[in-house]
């Protein structure tokens, strides 16, 4: 599986129209930032891909005849992003109404952002900045979009939102009662699906060092499958005039209408009393379970629903005052990966201190100097059903991180995939054919350098195995017991293979059964017709053929079959 492990942003916006700019995995707007016209292009493979417009909405926008937002791992990831921005409530001037504002809704302020040109700065950042205002009010929303390349902070972007206040007149009221919003609206799934964000699911996660699950967690959208990625708002900061931290809630709620609407629902559901999971008004956490790793989560709920973070309230916005507002979106694979992210997007926010005493936000941080030494062997695949070998690289139990790079022999490969903890590459015929030892090394994403070594022996051992029939599995692949057998019988099936096909997405299924034959050949007994992935399979046949009947004893041939190559092996029935 080829892999690109640097992270860039697609970053859309009318002040890079006509730039025409590619870059590795970036997507500009083309035109005058009418968006939905077609003129879009794009280069690359990003990690994180994000269709983000002017005024710094991320949201989703049909350009020739694609739909575009926010996909990870890649553009051909999973659809994420329904839309995610702010939205405001104030009371202004002499009006007790309140005036509501959305994100979108504002103009973009001038066609003069600063787009950051996707190279590696000291801090290995690169930023896009939006600003976009409201003509009628003077609010502002201008927002700081970062992101890296560098593997360990690939999976999340950070967001530095500030919201100002800044009227042309002189003697300007202040803003009454002001409060903000950061609505997500997640819809994952297949994009042209009406019903994607029907049934998607949300939970609470947190981490913990001692597993305890007391500190900070996260909103967490998935898709309604089990064991897809998994996309979470975090918000780290939120002040409002003179630099007051402003209290921050997390609801996930019903997705609504319009800014009314939010509002509406946030204070019904302050007046229950419910927020994530069902947590209190006074924001104590959710009732959480340990999942293991230090890794806890809420109750899961679906619905069409949003993860909304409701800033507190500010009594007065005064002119040139403003509301400053530091978050990020993260994805993983599973919760551990994702609350690593957490972590990690945390760690980059608190950046360094400076001289002065203040912070420099958004550094990355570095990554820990460490080489550790594991273990490789080698083991058959079939690429096109031609019996190849594999380099397999085991690492300890959860550290198989994403990868980086790998290097066979001294040369990086393009392929791999990665099989839970182990890590496994097709590797050229004359490294086995030359039968000297060699290294393997790589790269995971919190920086560790790995090395393994196939020896001169592994060799040799491999080299004895091509004795194997061509088509024919290994006889460890089907085992009976007890056999003779009186009433049951276990068949322990045991798909070795991590890969069937070559470029195949890591523990990808191939077509398998299992069926018992009688001596001449006749079908008994069907015990197993689907796709086998990687692992062990235990199924019991009791004597009995496809209506339930029981056969009388004798002789009977269990085949295994597994894409075009087979295993049988003779079963003995006694009454």
């Amino acid at each position: 599986m080829r892999r690109r492990l640097a992270i860039c942003v697609m970053a859309l916006t009318a002040a890079a129209a006509s730039a025409g700019r590619g870059g590795d995995g970036v997507l500009f707007a083309a035109g005058d930032g009418a968006y939905g016209d077609g003129a879009l292009s794009a280069t690359g493979d990003a990690r994180v891909a994000v269709f983000i417009d002017a005024t710094g909405l991320l949201r989703e926008t049909q350009a020739g005849g694609r739909r575009l937002g926010l996909r990870w791992p890649g553009p051909a990831g999973s659809e994420f992003l329904g839309s995610c921005g702010f939205v405001l409530r104030f009371e202004n001037g002499a009006r007790a109404a309140p005036v509501f504002l959305e994100q979108g809704a504002l103009r973009p302020e001038s066609r003069d952002a600063v787009i950051g040109d996707g190279g590696i700065s000291a801090e290995g950042r690169s930023m896009l900045v939006t600003r976009a205002v409201s003509r009628g009010t003077s609010v502002s929303i201008t927002q700081e979009h970062h992101y890296w390349s560098f593997g360990h902070v690939r999976d999340f972007i950070g967001f530095t939102t500030t919201i100002g206040y800044a009227p042309q007149r002189g003697a300007a009221r202040a803003l009454r009662r002001f409060e903000a919003a950061l609505v997500s609206d997640f819809r994952i799934g297949d994009p042209h699906d009406p019903a994607r964000a029907d049934n998607d699911r949300y939970l609470y996660l947190a981490g913990g060092e001692d597993g305890s699950c007391h500190r900070e967690g996260a909103a967490v959208a998935a898709a309604r499958e089990p064991g897809g990625p998994l996309a979470a708002v975090v918000v780290f900061s939120a002040s409002g005039p003179g630099a007051e931290p402003l209290e921050v809630s997390s609801l996930i709620m019903p997705a609504a209408g319009g800014p009314d609407s939010l509002w509406a629902a946030v204070e019904a559901r302050r007046a229950t009393g419910s927020g994530p999971a069902g947590d209190p008004p006074d924001g104590t956490a959710p009732v959480l379970e340990d999942l293991g790793g230090g890794v806890c989560r809420s109750e899961e709920i679906a619905g069409n629903l949003a993860i909304v973070h409701c800033l507190g309230q500010v009594p007065e916005l005064a002119p040139n005052e403003s509301v400053v507002v530091e978050w990020a979106l993260v994805f993983g694979r599973d919760p551990e990966a994702l609350m690593r992210g957490v972590a990690r997007a945390r760690e980059t926010w608190e950046g360094s201190g400076d001289s002065g005493g203040g912070r420099n936000r958004w550094v990355v941080p570095a990554r820990k100097a460490l080489r550790i030494e594991v273990g490789a062997a080698l083991a058959p695949v079939w690429v096109q059903g031609e019996r190849r070998a594999a380099a397999v690289v085991m690492l300890e139990e959860g550290g198989a991180d994403d990868i980086e790079w790998l290097a066979v022999a001294g040369e990086r490969v393009e392929q791999f995939e990665q099989v839970g903890d182990r890590i496994v590459a097709v590797i050229e015929t004359v490294l086995v054919g030359a039968g000297e030892a060699f290294m393997l090394e790589g790269q995971l994403a919190d920086g560790t350098i790995f090395a393994a070594r196939i020896t001169a022996a592994e060799l040799e051992r491999f080299r004895g195995e091509n004795d194997l029939a061509p088509g024919r599995l290994p006889d460890e692949s089907l085992r009976l017991f007890p056999n003779p057998f009186v009433s049951i019988t276990t068949i322990n099936v045991s798909v070795q293979d991590p890969l069937f096909v070559a470029g195949a997405a890591a523990a990808r299924p191939g077509s398998g059964s299992v069926r018992i034959y009688d001596v001449k050949g006749r079908l008994v007994r069907s015990m197993l017709d689907e796709e086998l992935r990687p692992g062990d399979y235990s199924l019991d046949w009791d004597g009995t053929d496809e209506s339930g009947t029981a056969v009388v004893p004798g002789v009977y041939y269990c085949k295994l079959q597994i894409g075009e190559r087979s295993l049988t092996k003779r079963m003995i029935l006694l009454r």
